[in-house]
C-alpha cells in the first residue's frame, strides 16, 4: 500500500492524468472521502466513508435509485478531497519508481 500511496507503482498514464479535475466524463465518480469532519447524520455507518460525485443527469437518476439503500449525506466537494488532491492534479513522477518498472 505504501508503494502505491507514495507513487512508486502507478501506471505511467497517471503521471499526466487526462481525467483529473471536477469536470468529469463519467456519470458518477467514486473515491475515498479524505477530509471528513464530524458526521452530521445520526447513523455512523463507517469510519472510512466513500466520496460519490454525481456528474450528470443520468448519474443523478442512478444515485436516486441507490440512495434508499445507503447511508449518505451531502457535503462540500472541497471537504471530500482535502488532504488528497488526486482529483485535481496528477501525482507526477516519483524518481524511485524506475526500480519497480518492467
Amino acid at each position: 500500500m505504501k508503494l502505491f500511496t507514495q507513487d512508486y507503482i502507478l501506471r505511467r498514464s497517471c503521471e499526466n492524468c487526462k481525467y483529473k479535475g471536477y469536470s468529469r466524463s463519467s456519470d458518477i465518480t467514486l473515491g475515498d472521502f479524505w477530509g471528513l469532519g464530524e458526521l452530521k447524520t445520526t447513523k455512523k455507518a463507517t469510519k472510512r466513508p466513500s466520496l460519490i460525485l454525481v456528474n450528470t443527469a443520468n448519474g443523478e437518476r442512478l444515485f436516486d435509485i441507490i440512495s434508499k439503500e445507503i447511508v449518505f449525506e451531502e457535503r462540500n466537494v472541497d471537504e471530500g478531497v482535502k488532504g488528497n488532491g488526486r482529483l485535481n492534479c496528477s501525482p507526477g513522477k516519483n524518481k524511485g519508481a524506475k526500480l519497480f518498472q518492467m
